[in-house]
Parts: C-alpha cells; sequence; structure tokens
C-alpha cells in the first residue's frame, strides 16, 4: 500500500484544431494508453483517492487517477465508450460558461486562426511570424504560451486582434468540438465523476484574488444546480 497518487490527464481524444492528429488515431491510441496503465498500476477513482489521502488510509500500489479537462465533446463520444468497456473510473473537469455556449475556448480560436489563414506571415507584439510549413505550428505555440501570462480581459483582446489580422476563413465551430448541459449530465449517467475547472477557464494565478474567489464560488455553484450533484474536486486551469 502507499500514499502516492498519480493523476494522469487528457483533453481531447479525438484531433481538434489545437490537437491535430490522424483521423481516428486518437480512438486507437486512447485504448492503447488506457491498457497500458492497466498494466502499470491500479486505476481508481480520483474523489475516492484523495479523500484516503487526505484522511491518511493507504491508496493500492501504484494507485492512477484519470481526469479530462475542459469538456470535449469527444471525451463523451468516444472516451467514455472506451473507459466502459474496461471498466475504469475517470473524472472529467467542466467549464460551465463552454458549456452554456457563452464561452469560446480561446486556444482553439488561436489554433483555428493560425491554421485557417492564407497569409504567408502575420505581425504581432512587434514580431513577424512565419505560417508557412513547421513555422506555423511554431508560431501558435508561440502565440499560445504568451496569451498564457495575461489575464482574462487582457488575452480576450489579444485573440480578437491576432484574429483580425490573421483573416482565417470559416469558422471554430466550438460547439461541435465542446459538450453541452445535457453531455455533462450523460457523463454523469453513465457513472464517471465531475470537477469545477472554473467558471470560463480564466488562468486564476492571472486574475485578482477576488475575482478568483468569484469564479470558484459560482463555477462549483452553477456546476451543482445544473447537474444535480455535489462538485467536491476542482483542476485549476493550466495547472
Amino acid at each position: 500500500m502507499t500514499d502516492r497518487l498519480l493523476i494522469v490527464a487528457w483533453h481531447n481524444v479525438e484531433r481538434t484544431w489545437n490537437y491535430p492528429a490522424a483521423p481516428g488515431a486518437g480512438a486507437a491510441g486512447f485504448e492503447h494508453q488506457l491498457r497500458r496503465l492497466q498494466r502499470l498500476g491500479t486505476i481508481v477513482p480520483l474523489e475516492t483517492a484523495l479523500r484516503q489521502l487526505t484522511t491518511g488510509q493507504p491508496l493500492p500500489p501504484r494507485a492512477i487517477a484519470l481526469t479530462f479537462d475542459d469538456g470535449y465533446r469527444d471525451n463523451l463520444e468516444v472516451g467514455a465508450p472506451v473507459l466502459e468497456r474496461l471498466g475504469l473510473p475517470a473524472t472529467f473537469f467542466l467549464v460551465p460558461g463552454i458549456l452554456d455556449g457563452r464561452v469560446s475556448p480561446w486556444w482553439e480560436t488561436v489554433a483555428w486562426a493560425v491554421q485557417a489563414s492564407a497569409k504567408a506571415s502575420v505581425e504581432w507584439e512587434g514580431r513577424t511570424l512565419p505560417l508557412g510549413g513547421r513555422a506555423r505550428r511554431r508560431a501558435l505555440e508561440l502565440v499560445t504560451e504568451r496569451l498564457k501570462t495575461l489575464d482574462q480581459a487582457a488575452r480576450g483582446r489579444a485573440v480578437a486582434e491576432l484574429v483580425e489580422r490573421l483573416e482565417p476563413d470559416g469558422s471554430p465551430d466550438h460547439r461541435r468540438l465542446f459538450l453541452d448541459w445535457d453531455g455533462a449530465r450523460e457523463l454523469l449517467r453513465r457513472g464517471f465523476e465531475i470537477g469545477g475547472h472554473s467558471m470560463d477557464h480564466a488562468i486564476l494565478a492571472r486574475e485578482s484574488p477576488a475575482a478568483q474567489l468569484e469564479d470558484l464560488v459560482e463555477s462549483r455553484r452553477r456546476l451543482e444546480a445544473e447537474l444535480d450533484a455535489p462538485i467536491d474536486v476542482l483542476a485549476y486551469p493550466n495547472g
């Protein structure tokens, strides 16, 4: 027995604008990862394991908890059936603003804009970022890391400015990528745990203490009201 817990986190299963992959590769890779984790350790429910750690109860050897952040739709449509087939528990950390359809996940918006732009380069924050070939992915990584240093209001302005400069073609279609409240309820109905992940996916360390408190209180209240279930675990966006 042990007092150590390994928490493994995914976001999506299949490809998205921000997480490219070959068609179908995500599901096959996900099942392969799960089977390997089963061989390496003991998969445990996160909430139960945290409660045991808090009360000083030992965990099974090589305890592993499985989690998902952000509420991508493929968590339910692709990931959940694999988990059920293997009999594994998992916790899904959800964002009320995204479930409402009110918040556009900025990282997917930026990835879409960079990939859907026909421009060879873009001027941003005094730099010329080339967008040809592999440079496009490097530009996306640079922009994403820079945006993570901003507070939510400044990040929103910066994303809007960048999208305007890139002039992308089409739409990121976030509702296709992310769950709504019915999807969240379906995860709960199928026996999975739900946790909080902030109200609008703000990087809380960049916000004021008052804003952090308001965010955490309101996100928990909304999840509990909509799902009619206690929400006792939280994953901070961006760690």
